[in-house]
């Protein structure tokens, strides 16, 4: 993807990670001062959607120097700035189960980290490298709608556990109960 701007030269493409590895460091560090002024599902969401557009600019935008590191930086930021919101909404969802739910979290991200390389060669018979980010677009476009998806179903429990609550509350469950 970054051989049009790094011309095959090695200390190039060492110096574009290295700047998309300082830009995951910050991301990473800022998202924690984000997560504390703004709902994480609000980040998340404003991640993807930043990722997907970077992502297919990616074609174009690898192909200069500047715009290639500008692309880097985004991607870095948002890419690795991803991991402390959905954390904290996963700790905020069931904290009596945060030590597992940060475990299959881990084991996810990392799953997907592994599979990643096989999924990318696989692609590659079909689609120019050039073009490969586009197919990570789509994929981050996925995970945005199962990251909605995922805040529906938690807001329907916590929707059907007050009505619960309430009912109980107000005696509706022991007299229908009693009726039965």
């Amino acid at each position: 993807m970054l051989d049009r701007v790094t011309g095959g030269d090695e200390r190039v493409l060492a110096g574009m990670l290295l700047i998309w590895g300082i830009a995951a460091t910050m991301g990473n560090m800022f998202a924690g001062r984000l997560v504390d002024r703004f709902e994480s599902r609000k980040i998340i969401n404003a991640g993807l959607c930043v990722g997907i557009l970077n992502f297919c600019a990616l074609p174009w935008t690898s192909a200069n120097m500047v715009t290639a590191a500008a692309a880097l930086i985004i991607w870095g930021l948002v890419g690795w700035g991803l991991i402390v919101p959905q954390q904290h909404r996963l700790v905020k969802i069931a904290p009596q189960l945060a030590p597992l739910l940060l475990a299959l979290n881990n084991t996810a991200t990392y799953g997907g980290l592994a599979c990643s390389g096989v999924l990318g060669g696989i692609v590659l018979l079909f689609v120019d490298r050039q073009y490969l980010s586009l197919v990570g677009a789509g994929l981050i476009a996925i995970a945005l709608v199962l990251a909605e998806a995922a805040h529906l179903c938690t807001a329907r429990t916590r929707i059907r556990e007050y009505d619960r609550r309430r009912d109980l509350a107000h005696g509706h469950v022991a007299r229908q109960s009693a009726l039965d």
